[in-house]
């Protein structure tokens, strides 16, 4: 579901136009970027004020999100998870773009999808999840395609966001 997930936030107009703002915030600092790859030109701290205005407005749309599904109402709230993980998926995404990586090759979308994964996962569990990201990234020989382990979920990432989801309710 996540793989699909992610192509569909992949190839949306929305996210089309996310990468042209994305290149046009870079164009201020450096005029003759042309592609995302291009980015990777940028020193580190251009690179994270253009991340910056990305997660603000991420963050933006998560408080409208959490505000909607705290307001109440069956509809909204069984779309609070699939809304959580188009956001957090969607930022991922940008933020990779931002750092030059276009997340649309095999190799870089199972990056993303990984770093989305370890994320959500439980505080005590991520230090593990990055190691292996890690170690995958070190080992890859073929930067296109995924040779890696390709499972995003499993029973802590569910109990993880079982128990997120359960507090908010009795609360």
């Amino acid at each position: 579901m996540l793989f699909h997930l992610h192509s569909l936030i992949q190839g949306s107009q929305l996210q089309m136009d996310a990468k042209e703002r994305i290149l046009s915030a870079g164009r201020v600092f450096q005029p003759d970027l042309e592609t995302i790859q291009d980015l990777r030109e940028l020193p580190i701290e251009q690179l994270e004020f253009i991340a910056r205005q990305q997660i603000a407005r991420h963050r933006l749309y998560s408080f409208v999100q959490g505000g909607m599904s705290g307001s109440g109402g069956n509809f909204v709230l069984g779309a609070d998870m699939p809304a959580m993980a188009v956001i957090n998926l969607r930022i991922v995404q940008l933020v990779a773009m931002t750092y030059g990586f276009e997340v649309n090759t095999p190799f870089e979308m199972m990056v993303a999808l990984k770093v989305f994964h370890t994320a959500t996962m439980p505080s005590r569990m991520q230090s593990a999840g990055w190691e292996e990201l890690k170690n995958d990234l070190e080992q890859a020989e073929d930067y296109y395609f995924y040779e890696g382990n390709d499972d995003l979920t499993d029973v802590t990432c569910l109990n993880s966001q079982s128990n997120r989801f359960s507090r908010v309710w009795r609360s």
